[in-house]
């Protein structure tokens, strides 16, 4: 059994890195264009005769179409794959769909790609997960990432791999789940994803490029978070142009090329680090933190527990605070400050200089700025407080 696991899309980077379209690779393979797009997008794999002119075409090899060293029983070294036991105690496998495996002791009276209906009318949706009982016996669920295991007879962290290649790519759209995601300059114009993991979490990374754009994300319900998961992307600019990162689960982001704008959710656990960016609006409902080195203007918005913290900034600053996650700028001259806490966060901005203030305290939280160089309108409750430490 080969791991083929990412196969499409390896045939289309290598496709993409030695400069061919879909139509002349074709052409090159006495196949239809048709036939390559089908590869590339995993509806159907080639047939095996025609792997060793496949790889000769991409000026790669067939172990590394297979994302590995093939070893003499046909499989990906180390690769780990998973698969349903065929019992789960007394229950039998009876249908599988994507990493939901459904057991029961019933008698299957139909089966279609995401359900199981049983002679006794009950029913399991495995794409819902739902289950219908009726009558007397068992039905359960299982995931397929408690079950993956070295071909090797290793086991433990997973090494399956996915390597792709992009050309003009200058904003990224990132989804940060349950792996953690760096970015970092590529070596050269070309923009390079990188992932590790298991098997699951490999199948599970959606990769889409729109024109100068490139979506990614982790498409996975009820995955346990692996150590060995992570991604990441080599971009091929000194400068991106716009980023969107959303944080919805654990993992976490490590995003060290500046961008000119960026656009921040944080509804998990996970932090995210920036380096610079030109305009930032960043906006936490979760636990986890934001880190950003410098800043140019910046919206900044927190009701969840997570804090932001920015080293410095330069532009004009609009922060409001309805959680309990605090605020604090480091440094930096500005034109306007805007802040307004309805929640119990504080704002801690004393090593910022702004011409004009404008402070709102409606909560518990406490707001202590720089400095003021013409005026500042404050309003506060009692259970708050509003410093200016220097005027004028």
């Amino acid at each position: 059994m080969y791991n083929i696991y990412g196969f499409g899309r390896r045939i289309a980077s290598y496709r993409k890195l030695a400069g061919l379209t879909q139509e002349e690779l074709a052409a090159r393979l006495n196949i239809t264009a048709q036939a390559v797009s089908k590869w590339e997008n995993e509806v159907c794999f080639p047939e095996i005769t025609i792997l060793p002119q496949l790889a000769q075409e991409l000026n790669t090899t067939i172990e590394e179409l297979f994302g590995g060293k093939i070893t003499n029983n046909g499989q990906s070294e180390g690769a780990p794959l998973w698969s349903f036991p065929e019992a789960k105690g007394k229950l039998k496998l009876v249908h599988t769909f994507q990493n939901v495996g459904c057991y029961s002791d019933k008698e299957v009276a139909v089966t279609t790609e995401d359900s199981v209906v049983f002679k006794d009318g009950s029913k399991a949706d495995l794409r819902k997960q739902e289950i219908t009982n009726k009558g007397s016996g068992n039905i359960c669920f299982d995931f397929a990432d408690e079950h993956y295991f070295f071909v090797n007879g290793d086991s433990g962290a997973a090494s399956t791999e996915l390597n792709e290649v992009f050309s003009g790519i200058t904003s990224l759209n990132l989804e940060i789940t349950v792996a953690d995601l760096q970015v970092v300059r590529s070596k050269d114009s070309y923009t390079r994803l990188e992932a590790v993991g298991t098997s699951v979490f490999i199948g599970s990374i959606q990769v889409k490029q729109n024109g100068t754009q490139l979506s990614i994300a982790q498409k996975l319900q009820n995955y346990q978070r692996n150590p060995a998961d992570k991604i990441k992307l080599m971009l091929g600019q000194d400068l991106g142009s716009e980023l969107t990162v959303r944080v919805s689960g654990s993992g976490s982001g490590d995003i060290q090329v500046p961008f000119k704008k960026a656009s921040v959710w944080v509804s998990g656990s996970g932090d995210l680090n920036l380096t610079n960016v030109d305009y930032l609006s960043c906006r936490i409902s979760g636990s986890g933190d934001v880190t950003v080195n410098k800043i140019g203007k910046a919206e900044l918005v927190i009701s969840g527990a997570g804090d932001i913290e920015v080293n410095e900034i330069t532009g004009d600053l609009e922060v409001q605070v309805s959680g309990v996650g605090d605020v604090e700028i480091k440094s930096g001259n500005i034109d306007t400050f805007k802040a307004k806490i309805s929640g119990a966060g504080d704002i801690n901005a004393r090593g910022v200089t702004a011409r004009t203030a404008n402070i709102t305290c409606s909560g518990v939280g406490d707001v202590v700025l720089g400095r003021v160089i013409e005026e500042s309108i404050e309003k506060h409750s009692r259970k708050s407080s509003i410093k200016i430490l220097q005027r004028g």
